[in-house]
């Protein structure tokens, strides 16, 4: 769960790094002279490890920003946005490539049962560290049998904000991102098949740092 300290520091460092973004996105056409540059993206790395902790492969991915993850980043620069809007929680889910789009909708995201039992949560609110200048890193660890059914195969990870009063706790059951909260963005992975006992470190990185940094 996210420490209060760290979740403080992380909002300041994205309001800050989501208006360095909207003020490249909005230089209007036609300006003379090349703005100095904001080259941000967003990627996961995933680590799937066995029981025993061998190391079975590792991944890593650049995202898709939904059209609801650019609404998320405006109403932070122009609008109010609440601490548990912010995204926070990363999400496990058997959606493929071909369902992903920037206009997907967070139902459409949603793990289909035989991924996930009502007992399993496919959400972890994740352990958010801004230490690195310029980037948000989320990180989280999902476990098979725990947060999904043993030998079932992760297709994507969807990072999405909370619409609660409170961060997801760690012993939350049935979770997906539709019943968490809205989504921000999403990453298809390669597929990822993990048998119970199974661990996969998930870290996803969005990086805010211009060509200067």
């Amino acid at each position: 769960m996210i420490s209060r300290t760290t979740r403080k520091t992380t909002y300041k460092a994205a309001a800050i790094g989501f208006a360095a973004v909207f003020a490249l996105m909005m230089t209007p056409t036609g300006v003379s002279g090349t703005p100095e540059g904001v080259q941000y993206y967003g990627m996961a790395e995933l680590v799937h490890k066995s029981a025993d902790g061998q190391t079975l492969a590792t991944q890593t991915v650049h995202n898709t920003v939904l059209n609801t993850g650019e609404d998320i980043m405006r109403d932070a620069i122009f609008d109010s946005i609440q601490n548990n809007q912010r995204p926070s929680v990363i999400c496990i889910t058997d959606v493929l490539e071909a369902e992903i789009t920037e206009t997907v909708s967070d139902s459409a995201l949603t793990p289909a049962t035989a991924f996930a039992t009502p007992s399993e949560s496919t959400c972890i609110g994740a352990n958010v560290n801004t230490e690195t200048q310029g980037q948000g890193i989320l990180t989280a660890t999902f476990t098979g049998g725990t947060h999904l059914v043993g030998l079932a195969t992760i297709e994507s990870i969807v990072i999405c904000n909370t619409d609660g009063t409170t961060p997801v706790p760690e012993d939350a059951t049935g979770l997906n991102c539709d019943t968490v909260g809205t989504a921000f963005s999403a990453v298809k992975v390669s597929s990822t098949q993990v048998a119970s006992g199974d661990t996969v470190d998930v870290t996803y990185t969005f990086d805010l740092q211009s060509d200067t940094t």
